[in-house]
C-alpha cells in the first residue's frame, strides 16, 4: 500500500462515517415524521428536511433511500478500517470497486438534487450532506487508486469473474437479488391493490353538502373542473403531511386543480367540541389575520414548519416570531387577531366542518364533494384526483325517475 492509497482508506473512513450519521438520522427522522416534531435540518420553509425526507421519492422498493445509504456507508467504513489495519492487498480492489460505487451515487444525487429543485421546490440540508459525501468518496477513490482508468476496470471484471467460479456465493448473489426484487414487486403489487380499492371506496361515496363561500384562502384556479376542500388545524401532524401533498397537487395539475382551505382547530378556546391543541385557535386568527395583508400562505407554511415548538403558553410570542419573517405589520396583525369576525369565521368553519359535515379528525379533505378522513400519500392522492377528473369529464347519469304507474 502506497502513502497515497492510504490517504484515500484513511479519507473514505472518515467520509463514510460522516456519511453513517447523516444517513442513520435521516432513516429515523423519516419514520417519525409522521408522529409530529422537527428535524434539526428544517430551518425555513424551503430548506425543509421532512418534506424531502418523507416524498415519494425518498424510497427505493419501500425502503427509505437514507437506509440504502446507510448499509453503503457501514460497509466503506468496514472494509476501508479492515483494509487499513489488516488487508493492504485489498487496497486497489477496494478502491476500483468504490470509484464504480460512489459515481452512481454521485448520479443518484444529481437526480435527487434536481427532484429536490425542480418537483419539491424543498431542500434537505443533510442531504446535500450526503452529496457531498458521495462527490467526496467519488475523488477519494479515483484519485487515490493511482491507477489509470482500464487497469481498475480490469481489476473489476477479475474479481467478477472470481465471484463467478464460486459458485456458491454467485448462486447467494443471485438469490438474494431475485428475493429482494420479489419481496419488493409483492409489496408494489399490495400497495397497488390498496390503491384502488380505497379509490373504489372513496368513489362510491355520497357527495357532502361542502360550501365555498368565496373569503376562504385558495390555490389554484377557480374554475378548475376538481375543488379540493381542506378542513385543518395547524397543530395536527397529518395536516401537516397533508398540505405538503395538497399543494404539490396544485402545481402537477395547472388549471385542473383548486384547493380550498377551512380552519378547525382542535382547541376549546374557540371550539367547544375539542381540546388536545391547545394554542390552535390563536395561530388560526393569526394566519387570517395575515391574509388580510396578504400574506396568508407564507404564515400558513411557518406556522406549520414550526408547529412541534407551539403550545398555548408561547403562541403568542411564536405568532410575533413568525410574522417578522414573513413581514406583516405587527401592530396590525395582533388587533386584527382580537376582532369578533376573525373569532365568527373560526367558528362558523368549525360548525361547518364538525356539527354539518360530521368530522371527527383532521384532516377531512373533500375532494369535489367525497369525503378523505386523513392525509394520503401523494401517488394515491394522484389516483384520485385523476378519478375525479374524469368524473368531472363524464358525470355519472341521475337515476332515473320512478315509472308512473310503480
Amino acid at each position: 500500500m502506497n502513502p497515497r492509497q492510504r490517504a484515500a482508506l484513511r479519507a473514505a473512513f472518515v467520509l463514510a462515517g460522516i456519511g453513517l450519521g447523516l444517513a442513520t438520522y435521516l432513516t429515523v427522522r423519516h419514520f417519525a415524521a409522521a408522529q409530529g416534531g422537527r428535524s434539526v435540518c428544517s430551518v425555513s420553509v424551503t430548506l425543509n428536511c421532512d418534506v424531502v425526507n418523507t416524498s415519494e421519492y425518498a424510497e427505493l422498493l419501500g425502503i427509505p433511500i437514507s437506509a440504502l445509504g446507510a448499509a453503503l456507508y457501514l460497509l466503506i467504513l468496514v472494509l476501508s478500517g479492515w483494509s487499513l489495519a489488516a488487508r493492504p492487498s485489498l487496497v486497489p480492489s477496494l478502491l476500483s470497486h468504490l470509484t464504480v460505487a460512489a459515481a452512481g451515487s454521485v448520479a443518484y444525487s444529481v437526480f435527487l438534487a434536481g427532484v429536490s429543485h425542480f418537483v419539491l421546490r424543498h431542500w434537505c440540508l443533510f442531504c446535500i450532506g450526503l452529496y457531498a459525501v458521495n462527490l467526496g468518496l467519488l475523488v477519494t477513490a479515483a484519485v487515490g487508486a493511482g491507477i489509470p482508468i482500464a487497469e481498475q476496470l480490469a481489476i473489476l471484471r477479475r474479481d467478477w469473474a472470481t465471484i463467478r467460479s464460486k459458485r456458491w456465493v454467485f448462486a447467494a448473489l443471485v438469490g438474494a437479488g431475485v428475493l429482494v426484487g420479489g419481496v419488493a414487486a409483492t409489496a408494489a403489487v399490495r400497495r397497488e391493490h390498496r390503491r384502488d380499492e380505497f379509490v373504489k371506496t372513496w368513489k362510491a361515496l355520497e357527495i357532502a353538502p361542502v360550501v365555498v363561500r368565496g373569503n376562504e384562502p385558495t390555490l389554484g384556479s377557480a374554475d378548475a373542473p376538481v375543488t379540493v376542500v381542506d378542513y385543518f388545524d395547524f397543530l395536527c401532524p397529518h395536516c401537516k403531511k397533508a398540505a405538503t401533498v395538497l399543494e404539490r397537487l396544485v402545481r402537477e395539475y395547472p388549471g385542473q386543480v383548486r384547493v380550498v382551505v377551512k380552519h378547525v382547530p382542535l382547541d376549546a378556546s374557540c371550539n367547544p367540541w375539542a381540546n388536545p391543541h391547545p394554542g390552535a385557535c390563536k395561530a388560526t386568527a393569526a394566519a387570517l389575520c395575515a391574509a388580510r395583508q396578504g400574506h396568508y400562505w407564507e404564515m400558513h407554511d411557518w406556522l406549520f414548519l414550526d408547529q412541534a415548538e407551539i403550545d398555548d403558553n408561547n403562541v403568542a410570542a411564536k405568532i410575533a416570531e413568525i410574522g417578522a419573517k414573513v413581514g406583516v405589520d405587527a401592530a396590525a396583525l395582533e388587533s386584527c387577531m382580537t376582532e369578533p369576525a376573525i373569532l365568527d369565521q373560526i367558528q362558523s368553519e368549525i360548525r361547518e366542518g364538525i356539527a354539518e359535515l360530521r368530522i371527527e379528525s383532521t384532516p377531512a379533505i373533500f375532494v369535489n364533494g367525497r369525503g378523505i378522513m386523513g392525509a394520503l400519500d401523494m401517488e394515491t392522492f394522484r389516483t384520485v384526483i385523476d378519478e375525479a377528473l374524469a368524473l368531472a369529464k363524464n358525470p355519472a347519469p341521475a337515476p332515473a325517475p320512478p315509472h308512473p304507474g310503480g
